[in-house]
């Protein structure tokens, strides 16, 4: 099927939404999810008391989508299996540009009945070149204009990622994950069966798009690799992507089949091959979103060397073994470095081996060493934890000026610095948040721990080493 830009640019950004079949017993929770939207909405349902319960939410309802007295840009299936084709049929008379089918039941059941209702569906949609989103699917979240796969999500503002997700909770998770970690969605969608629209018309569609920075991704399966693969090439060669696989293991391929109705592949096969696209790979949710954003923040990291400062003496020690696990080296500094830090550091306590011991240095010393260490030749990468010592609270001011000195470090190095934050107090969860948001605010992407810190620094300077080589591989020969 040919994929029409324009309609996709409608569905995401709509300017008339309509819900169909929402449930009562479900408290109409797609009309309530689309409540917020800075276009029209409006209902269809064919029960008349339903319809007169939406009307009482100050919801115009009709009793066929062919009713509706405006051009609809997206349109919401949440009707039975059963009926689902003949919704298609009216959404296609009506000339709606795409429509996201919530309903379930196909060919994820592995029933005779359910993969012909399948069929039919990708018969008839087919037939008219008709955007169809699913089913089986949460369909789209657009937080700037209000469009949403779950009440609960945000809205009113927007970020730089986009993520394409077969699975409707996930994309629901992750959306939820990267905002708490101070990144937000600028588009998502899940698409469920795919029986029309499936990933690599995402990743066509995202790569094009100038406000999206980063792509990410969950897949289960792909029903054509090579359309995939080169749709996959294609945008990493434009921005990063990033991939969370489900069914890594025998047990979770099995999953797969119940789930969406997808094939699943072999792990070590597709991890090869993403990378060969110039794509990364993710474990988890957690590296998911920390890979996001380290990509998002962070110039091009073009070494393994760190040099870790701003932990007392043990915590600096574990963070030692927690990078070079990670396959990153902390080094010692050069010479000249060891000289001029000899000079004024005689702190009882600190150290200025790597890593840095920080119990003892005053503010002012601490600058100093880092303000040397960050220019020495043995670093490529600088990595600092924003602590409380235990038992001094928040100390506002303490991380104020932390702040401001990791600030001046990032405006005057061109290497990249990432931080954890660590904080002893009585309402840490909350705080270490607020700390983390401050610090990307600067553009200093932070982790709430050492370990997550590592792995996305990790995964950043093997994208860059994986773009560098590419661009060696097609410099033409002298």
């Amino acid at each position: 099927m040919k994929v029409d830009i324009n309609k996709l640019n409608r569905a995401f950004n709509p300017k008339v939404v309509v819900v169909i079949g929402d449930s009562k017993a479900g408290g109409y929770q797609w009309i309530r999810g689309q409540m917020g939207i800075k276009g029209k909405l409006y209902s269809v349902h064919l029960n008349p008391e339903s319809r007169e319960e939406i009307k009482a939410m100050g919801i115009q309802s009709f009793p066929s989508i062919l009713e509706v007295p405006e051009p609809v840009d997206l349109a919401i299936v949440a009707v039975s299996r059963n009926a689902a084709p003949a919704v298609l049929e009216d959404l296609i008379k009506k000339d709606v540009a795409a429509a996201h089918f919530f309903s379930a039941g196909f060919s994820e059941t592995k029933t005779e009945e359910g993969r012909r209702l399948e069929k039919l569906l990708v018969e008839k949609a087919e037939k008219a070149n008709f955007h169809l989103i699913g089913p089986n699917c949460m369909g789209l979240f657009n937080p700037a204009v209000g469009i949403k796969q779950a009440d609960t999500q945000y809205d009113g503002s927007s970020g730089p990622v986009g993520f394409i997700s077969q699975s409707g909770s996930i994309s629901i998770s992750f959306s939820f994950e990267a905002h708490l970690q101070g990144i937000d969605i600028n588009k998502s969608v899940s698409y469920g069966n795919g029986i029309i629209l499936d990933s690599a018309d995402f990743l066509d569609y995202f790569a094009q798009d100038s406000e999206i920075k980063t792509i990410a991704m969950y897949i289960e399966g792909v029903k054509n690799g090579e359309r995939f693969f080169a749709s996959l090439k294609a945008a990493a060669a434009k921005k990063p992507v990033i991939i969370w696989k489900g069914g890594r293991t025998e047990e979770g391929s099995r999953a797969i089949a119940s789930h969406t109705g997808s094939l699943a592949s072999s792990q070590a096969i597709w991890e090869t091959v993403v990378r060969q696209c110039g794509a990364m790979n993710a474990r988890n949710m957690e590296e998911l979103v920390d890979t996001t954003k380290a990509l998002l923040f962070l110039p091009d990291v073009k070494g393994n060397r760190m040099v870790i400062a701003g932990g007392p003496g043990g915590q600096s020690v574990i963070s030692t073994d927690i990078f070079a696990e990670a396959g990153l080296n902390v080094p010692v500094f050069t010479n000249e470095s060891y000289t001029e830090l000899a000079s004024f550091f005689n702190t009882v306590g600190g150290s200025y081996q790597n890593p840095i011991d920080s119990a003892g240095p005053t503010r002012q010393d601490m600058k100093r060493v880092l303000d040397i260490v960050v220019q020495d030749a043995n670093i490529d990468n600088i990595f600092y934890m924003v602590s409380s010592r235990p038992g001094s609270g928040f100390m506002a001011g303490h991380v104020s000026n932390t702040l401001d000195m990791l600030d001046a470090i990032r405006k005057s190095s061109p290497k990249p610095l990432i931080t954890a934050v660590f904080l002893q107090t009585p309402d840490a969860q909350r705080e270490v948040r607020e700390v983390m948001f401050k610090l990307q605010n600067l553009g200093i992407p932070a982790f709430p721990s050492v370990q997550r810190a590592a792995t996305a620094l990790k995964n950043s300077l093997d994208y860059y080493e994986g773009v560098r080589r590419r661009r060696a591989q097609q410099r033409p020969l002298t």
